[in-house]
């Protein structure tokens, strides 16, 4: 059974919750937070579905200092699957005037982008059905399902699309569910370091508060940034490598994602990316029986995330 398979129980789980339509083509929309605002639970389940179920998502609470915040707590013993072949938000989807992030298992099926697959040496999945997770403002419509069908190289009807907006709860929670995988991207495409060494891994993220628009997008990614910490057992590492990963080292560090996102003109790829990565990671090296960490939990910043008016 492959990624997309595996998840279709949580497919149904999450029909029983969200809003769901069959498009002419007959391929499946389910509103996991466009049309309404999403649930704690619709979040869960969609961030678990992002990482192909190979994942347990759950929600806790953290004390640091004088500050009492939500978390989401995340752990997988198939990190490298979980979160590069899976989560990671590599596909841009494109049909007329719709535009979404995809998400998901169709991406092993449409291999978005390739050269990520070919570097962790994985195959196209021989699945017969997609499931896509779509980061976007609208539903998708049957020309958009065409287009994810065609890439999948498997029929419209079999298309199982879940979409959520930015600002919903939805994605609130699995935007948070990331922070694993901010990690492990930033290890295989910053440090060229081979993914398939980590063995295991656990993270925690705050759970952003719900706000409108570009608050909503920066509240998330400021949450990740300076909030999100992360344990990885990795197969040889070293201690130079774990002060890579973590966002203290961009020239960025300490400004508001959403202050930053504005200075580049609103386009992602002309930001620093060094500050596209976990605010603290602590590895357990397996190899050399050693334990390595870097970075810092940024209380400050947080606290402006959750008292923001």
């Amino acid at each position: 059974m492959g990624l997309n398979e595996s998840v279709l129980g949580l497919v149904e789980q999450l029909k029983e919750r969200c809003p769901t339509q069959t498009l002419e083509c007959g391929a499946t929309v389910i509103d996991c937070g466009v049309t309404w605002k999403g649930s704690v639970q619709a979040g869960l389940l969609f961030a678990k579905v992002t990482m192909g179920g190979l994942a347990e998502v759950q929600l806790s609470t953290r004390h640091e200092e004088d500050l009492t915040y939500p978390v989401v707590e995340v752990r997988t013993d198939h990190p490298t699957t979980a979160t590069i072949a899976s989560q990671m938000a590599g596909w841009q989807v494109v049909a007329g005037k719709f535009f979404g992030m995809g998400s998901g298992p169709a991406r092993a099926l449409a291999l978005k982008p390739k050269d990520v697959y070919e570097v962790i040496d994985r195959q196209r999945e021989d699945d017969d059905v997609a499931v896509l997770c779509l980061e976007a403002s609208s539903l998708p419509s049957d020309d958009v399902a065409g287009t994810v069908a065609e890439e999948c190289g498997i029929k419209p009807r079999d298309v199982h699309m879940l979409v959520a907006r930015t600002d919903s709860i939805t994605s609130s929670v699995q935007l948070a569910s990331r922070t694993l995988e901010m990690g492990t991207f930033r290890m295989l495409d910053v440090l060229k370091f081979d993914v398939r060494k980590v063995v295991s891994a656990f993270g925690v993220s705050p759970l952003a508060p719900v706000y409108k628009g570009l608050a909503a997008m920066g509240a998330t990614n400021d949450s990740l940034i300076y909030g999100g910490d992360n344990l990885y057992f990795i197969d040889g590492f070293s201690q130079e490598l774990t002060d890579k990963v973590v966002s203290t080292g961009s020239k960025s560090y300490g400004k508001r994602f959403e202050q930053l996102f504005k200075e580049a003109g609103k386009d992602f790829y002309k930001m620093d990316h060094d500050i596209f990565a976990p605010a603290k990671v602590t590895v357990n090296d397996l190899a050399a029986g050693k334990v390595y960490s870097a970075g810092r939990l940024n209380l400050e910043v947080l606290r402006e995330v959750f008292s923001q008016s």
